[in-house]
C-alpha cells in the first residue's frame, strides 16, 4: 500500500513538475518573444519612399531630373543621398533651423545627366547610424539639346552611335516605339543585337545555331573590378531555418549589425562575384539581394556570418541575360543592415540559363472604349483557366476621349505571363464591363485565338461589342529575353493581407505615443504557396514600392511617412524572379486624427525685492539687508488634456535667489527642459500654464509664487497661435517678496511625428 501511495505521489509531483516547466518554458518564450519585438521596434532601420522619378521615366538630353523623396525612421534622419550609377551624386541634411526631431525628412534632388539610362536609388542613415536604402529606380535621357560640362553634371562616357535615343525601325509586324515623352521604354524588338554597355565588357557573339540576343540599353557604369584577396575562402551558402533561435538570442545580447560597406561587383566566366568590407562582428548571415532594371527586390542567397570584420566574398552563377543592381545585408535578429548597391550588366549570350523559352508574354498596347463610359474593368481567362479581374482589387481603367489607360494595369511594365499551350493557340477569352450612374454595363464578351504564327509581337486585337483591346504575344526566355521589366505570373498565389496592427500605447490617454505607434504599425499577410519557389514579397503604399520581405516572413513593421491624419491603401505581391503575383485586395490603412498640442517655453522670472525674514527663537541672528538672497525650490507645468510637471529641487536641493536680477529658466535656474508640451482636448482647447517658487527656510518655507494662467480659443485659433506672455502674478508672500515677473512663450500646433 505504502509503494502505491508513494508511486502515486511520484506521480503527481512528476505532473506537477512537468506542468510548470511547460508553464515556465511558455511564460520565457513569451517574454523572450516580448522582449526581441521591443528591441526590434527600436532598433527599426529608417525607411525611404520615393515619390519621384517613376521606374522607367525618360527625359530630353539637358532637361534637370528632379527626385522627390521622403526619408521616415523611428530615429531622427541624420542625412539622405543620391546614388547615381553606383556613385554618391548628392547629400542632403534636415535644415536644424526648421525644428522638429527630423523623424520625417522631405528631400528634393536636381541634377542633369548624360544621355542613357542610368540607375538610381537612394540611401539614409539615421542618428544611430541605421541604414535605410530604396528600391532601383532606372531613367533613360534620350537625345536633345546638348548640355554645358559642368561639375554638377554626372560623367558618363558618349553613347555609341545608334545607341539609347536611335531607336531603329520595327520589323515587319512589329508597333513602332513609343514616342519620347511616353514615359516608359518599349520592349527591344526581336533579333536586334547589342551594343556593348559602356565599362561592362565584350559585346555578345551568339553561335550561328543560338538565338540573337536583345539589345541591352547603355548603363552608365564606372569601371570597378573587386579585388579578391589571395586565399580568403568565399563565404558559403548558409541554411537559415524558419525559427532561429540563435538570432532570438543575438537579438536579446547584440545590436543592429553594423552595415558592409566598398561592395564591388564583377562579371566574368559567366559568373557574379561581390566582394565587401565586412564591418559586423555579430552578424548571423548575410543575404544576397538583386533587382533586375525595372523588376522587384529579389534574395537569390544566403551566406554565413563571420565573428570577425575585414574583407569578405561570394560568387554565383550569372543571372539570364539583362541589367541588375546587387546589394549584400548583414542579418540578425534585429534585423539587416545593406551595403551600397552595385551595377552591372549580363551581356555574354552564352551565359544564357534557359536555352528555349518556356513561357509567353502577352501584353496590352491599347485600349478603345464606346459608350461614353469613363471607367470600364474586365475579366480575362487565358486557355479556359479562371478569369481574373484587370485591373485588380477595386481599381478601373480610365477611359479618356474614348481611349483606356490598360497599360497601367496590363501591358509596358505589367506583363501577363502563360506557359508555352501544348496546342501552340493562345485562347484568350472575357468580358469588359463600363461603369456608370448606375449598374456596371456590359460592353460585349469576346473570345479570341492566337495560333503560333502570330507569336512574334505582332499587334492583335480583342474585339468585344463596345470596345477593343490591341496587344502582342512573344517569348519569354533566351529566344526573346525581353525581361527588362517584371512581368504578371498568374499562376503565383496572391497574397492576402490580414490586418495592419499599431502598438497599444502605454497609456490609453496619451495620444501622442498613439501617433508615433500608429507610423510605425506591424502588417500581417498570409500566403498559400511554396515559399521555396519564390524570392520575395514587396509591399506598396498607395502603388509605390515602400519595403520588400524575405519568402518566409508573413509578418514585418512597416515605417510610414506620417502617423497621423492619413489613409493609406496597402498591397502586396510575392515575387519570383521577375514574375509577380497579382497584387493582393487593397488593405486600407487609417491613422487617428493629428492631436492639437500647445507648447509652452518658461524664458525669465524676476523680483523686485526680496527678504529672508527670520523666524523666533533665534530671531538675535536675522541679517535684514534690501535684497536679501533667497534659496528657492521650484515647479512649473502646463495642462491641457493631460498635466506635465517639471520640479526643480526639494528642501535638500535649493538655487540662488535675488531680487531685481532677471533669471532664464535653462540658463540660471537649470530648468532642464525649459519647454512643456501637452496635448489640448479636441472639443474643449484649454490649456492651464502655472508656476509655484517656495523659498526654503530652516523653520516654515514660504511660498511666495503660485499662480495658474489660463488661454481659451477654438481649435482653429489655436492652429499658428504663437504668443509672448509676460505676467506680473500676484504676490502670495509679500514678506517674503515682491513685484514679481514671468514671461513665457505658448504655441499652437498639430502634432504630425
Amino acid at each position: 500500500m505504502k509503494r502505491k501511495n508513494l508511486l502515486l505521489a511520484a506521480l503527481i509531483v512528476g505532473g506537477l513538475l512537468v506542468i510548470l516547466l511547460i508553464i515556465g518554458g511558455g511564460l520565457s518564450a513569451y517574454l523572450l518573444n516580448r522582449h526581441v519585438s521591443e528591441k526590434r521596434a527600436s532598433s527599426a532601420a529608417p525607411v525611404i519612399f520615393v515619390h519621384a522619378p517613376d521606374e522607367g521615366d525618360t527625359m530630353q538630353l539637358g532637361e534637370p531630373l528632379q527626385a522627390r523623396v521622403n526619408a521616415s525612421g523611428v530615429n531622427p534622419i541624420a542625412r539622405l543621398e543620391m546614388w547615381v550609377d553606383g556613385e554618391l551624386a548628392e547629400t542632403q541634411t534636415p535644415d536644424p533651423a526648421a525644428g522638429g526631431d527630423a523623424l520625417n525628412f522631405d528631400a528634393l534632388f536636381e541634377l542633369t545627366l548624360k544621355e542613357g539610362t542610368h540607375m538610381l536609388y537612394w540611401r539614409t542613415v539615421d542618428n544611430s547610424g541605421l541604414v535605410g536604402q530604396s528600391q532601383l529606380v532606372s531613367v533613360e535621357v534620350l537625345p536633345g539639346l546638348p548640355v554645358a560640362e559642368d561639375q554638377d553634371t554626372i560623367a558618363a562616357e558618349p553613347p555609341p552611335a545608334g545607341a539609347p535615343g536611335e531607336q531603329p525601325p520595327p520589323p515587319p509586324g512589329e508597333p513602332a516605339p513609343a514616342p519620347p515623352d511616353s514615359g516608359k521604354k518599349p520592349p527591344s524588338p526581336p533579333g536586334e543585337p547589342a551594343p556593348a554597355p559602356s565599362g561592362t565588357g565584350k559585346k555578345p557573339k551568339p553561335k550561328d545555331d543560338e538565338p540573337t540576343p536583345p539589345e541591352i540599353p547603355d548603363v552608365i557604369f564606372p569601371e570597378e573590378i573587386p579585388v579578391i584577396p589571395p586565399g580568403l575562402p568565399a563565404l558559403e551558402v548558409a541554411t537559415i531555418p524558419i525559427f532561429d533561435i540563435g538570432s532570438y538570442i543575438s537579438a536579446v545580447l547584440s545590436n543592429m549589425p553594423k552595415a558592409p560597406s566598398n561592395l564591388q561587383a564583377e562579371f566574368k566566366d559567366c559568373m557574379v562575384r561581390l566582394a565587401w568590407i565586412d564591418n559586423a562582428d555579430n552578424e548571423t548571415h548575410y543575404s544576397i539581394w538583386m533587382q533586375r532594371l525595372g523588376g522587384p527586390p529579389q534574395l537569390i542567397k544566403t551566406v554565413g556570418g563571420t565573428q570577425s570584420t575585414g574583407p569578405a566574398w561570394t560568387e554565383f552563377r550569372a543571372p539570364a541575360f539583362g541589367i541588375y543592381g546587387f546589394w549584400v545585408e548583414a542579418v540578425n535578429g534585429l534585423g539587416s543592415q545593406p551595403s551600397q548597391m552595385k551595377g552591372l550588366a549580363i551581356n555574354d549570350a552564352s551565359c544564357t540559363q534557359e536555352v528555349l523559352a518556356t513561357k509567353l508574354v502577352i501584353e496590352a498596347l491599347d485600349m478603345h472604349v464606346s459608350g461614353g463610359f469613363d471607367k470600364v474593368y474586365c475579366y480575362l481567362s487565358l486557355e479556359g483557366g479562371a478569369a481574373q479581374r484587370i485591373p485588380g482589387g477595386a481599381d478601373y481603367i480610365l477611359v479618356l476621349n474614348q481611349w483606356g489607360d490598360i497599360t497601367k494595369y496590363w501591358g509596358g511594365d505589367k506583363r501577363i505571363l502563360l506557359p508555352i499551350p501544348a496546342d501552340e493557340e493562345v485562347l484568350l477569352e472575357g468580358e469588359c464591363l463600363g461603369v456608370g450612374a448606375g449598374n456596371p454595363v456590359s460592353l460585349g464578351k469576346f473570345q479570341e485565338r492566337a495560333p503560333k504564327a502570330q507569336w512574334d509581337g505582332q499587334r492583335l486585337e480583342v474585339q468585344g461589342k463596345d470596345f477593343s483591346v490591341g496587344y502582342r504575344i512573344y517569348y519569354l526566355g533566351s529566344q526573346q529575353a525581353h525581361g527588362v521589366y517584371f512581368y504578371t505570373d498568374y499562376d503565383i498565389p496572391i497574397p492576402i493581407i490580414i490586418d495592419v496592427i499599431k502598438d497599444a500605447p502605454s497609456d490609453p490617454n496619451d495620444v501622442v505615443e498613439g501617433v508615433i505607434l500608429a507610423r510605425r504599425p506591424n502588417i500581417a499577410w498570409k500566403w498559400d504557396g511554396d515559399e521555396s519557389q519564390i524570392t520575395s514579397f514587396t509591399i506598396f503604399l498607395d502603388g509605390n514600392l515602400i519595403q520588400w520581405a524575405e519568402p518566409d516572413w508573413r509578418k514585418t513593421r512597416l515605417i510610414l511617412p506620417a502617423g497621423c491624419g492619413q489613409t493609406y491603401q496597402l498591397t502586396m505581391t510575392a515575387n519570383a524572379g521577375e514574375a509577380q503575383s497579382v497584387p493582393s485586395l487593397p488593405f486600407t490603412y487609417t491613422t487617428p486624427p493629428c492631436p492639437l498640442m500647445a507648447e509652452v517655453q518658461f524664458l525669465t522670472i524676476s523680483v523686485e525685492q526680496t527678504d529672508d525674514t527670520c523666524t523666533p527663537p533665534f530671531a538675535w541672528t536675522c541679517k535684514y539687508n534690501p535684497c536679501d538672497k533667497l534659496n528657492v525650490y521650484y515647479s512649473i507645468w502646463a495642462e491641457g488634456a493631460v498635466k506635465v510637471e517639471i520640479a526643480e529641487g526639494s528642501e535638500q536641493f535649493t538655487k540662488p535667489f535675488f531680487c531685481e536680477i532677471e533669471y532664464g529658466f535653462k540658463q540660471s535656474l537649470g530648468a532642464d527642459p525649459d519647454t512643456i508640451t501637452v496635448p489640448l482636448d479636441s472639443q474643449n482647447p484649454r490649456l492651464l500654464v502655472g508656476a509655484r517658487f517656495t523659498d526654503d527656510d530652516d523653520w516654515d518655507d514660504d511660498t511666495f509664487v503660485d499662480f495658474e494662467h489660463e488661454i481659451t480659443m477654438t481649435p482653429d485659433q489655436w492652429l499658428g497661435y504663437e504668443e509672448l506672455i509676460t505676467l506680473n502674478p500676484p504676490t502670495q508672500d509679500s514678506d517674503t517678496a515682491n513685484g514679481i515677473k514671468i514671461t513665457f512663450r505658448v504655441r499652437g500646433f498639430n502634432f504630425i511625428e
